[in-house]
């Protein structure tokens, strides 16, 4: 358009279809839900692992403005913070797992509500959201991302 270039990049995590659209002339990059700034991220379709690598690409791309699916616009640097915390809500779950919890007892036990508030509005589905978020890590991490993926065609 004009003297604008978009580029659209398939980055699968918080859901399969996820698409970030990319704007080289003013770098700029919109990450659909990929990137939620300072609020909880719903992982009830996520593929965690695959997020992760479409994390290193939004952080890859040369951008000084990330325009997230939630939240304030926010700069590359807060790449990471998504990344630490999808990071820190497998190990939680990797770790109650390891524990011998069964699926309803991670997902009544693991909550990062604390870390980050809800949307404005949706304070009181918190709890909900970090059953589903917990639940939905159990199924990763113990079905494996790929048997989902299959499951899901």
């Amino acid at each position: 358009m004009g003297n604008h270039t978009f580029q659209l990049i398939h980055l699968p995590g918080h859901s399969p279809y996820q698409v970030a659209v990319y704007i080289p002339e003013e770098k700029v990059v919109c990450t659909s839900d990929n990137i939620v700034y300072n609020t909880q991220p719903f992982l009830h379709q996520a593929y965690p692992f695959r997020w992760l690598q479409s994390l290193k690409v939004i952080a890859a791309l040369n951008v000084h403005l990330i325009v997230p699916g939630h939240g304030d616009v926010c700069d590359r640097s807060y790449v990471k913070e998504v990344s630490r915390f999808l990071e820190d809500w497998i190990e939680a779950v990797r770790e109650a797992i390891k524990r011998g919890l069964s699926r309803e007892e991670v997902a009544s036990s693991v909550s990062f509500l604390g870390r980050y508030p809800m949307n404005p509005g949706r304070e009181s589905f918190g709890p909900e959201l970090q059953r589903m978020n917990a639940g939905r890590l159990y199924d990763v991490l113990t079905q494996g991302e790929e048997n989902l993926l299959k499951a899901r065609k």
